[in-house]
């Protein structure tokens, strides 16, 4: 038996016609990669360069002025490794089954959202209003 656990949440996809790229901040970048967790962040390979672009809404007729254009989902995936089974079996508190599903490489809602912001899908802002800590 393959036990498994998701949440997921819809973000706003930016619109194509009318996201503006830009250059992040080095403070902006920091930012991101600590809501992130920096260690989990270096497996991702990105890398402040000065040919960093991220998008930002901006609003056209297309997207009625929102600079949004359609949903997408965000989603994080607990595995039921055998230390999952284990926990669960003792009646672990839900912390304690979140810490070792992070061990076992679970990528989080936040993480699967960030990791859209830099592939121009959303933005930050986003991500933050649907990934409430």
């Amino acid at each position: 038996m393959c036990i498994r656990d998701r949440a997921q949440r819809l973000t706003r996809r930016l619109c194509k016609n009318c996201r503006k790229e830009y250059h992040p901040s080095t403070e902006e970048f920091e930012e991101i990669v600590a809501e992130y967790g920096r260690e989990k962040f270096k497996a991702t390979n990105i890398e402040y360069t000065p040919e960093l672009t991220l998008y930002r809404p901006v609003g056209c007729e297309t997207c009625s002025g929102t600079g949004y254009k359609g949903r997408m989902g965000i989603h994080e995936l607990m595995e039921g490794t055998p230390e999952i089974k284990r926990l669960i079996k003792k009646q672990a508190s839900s912390e304690d089954l979140f810490t070792q599903a992070e061990k076992d490489g679970m990528t989080t809602l936040k993480q699967d959202g960030i990791q859209k912001v830099f592939q121009g899908l959303t933005d930050i802002n986003e991500v933050r209003r649907v990934c409430i800590d």
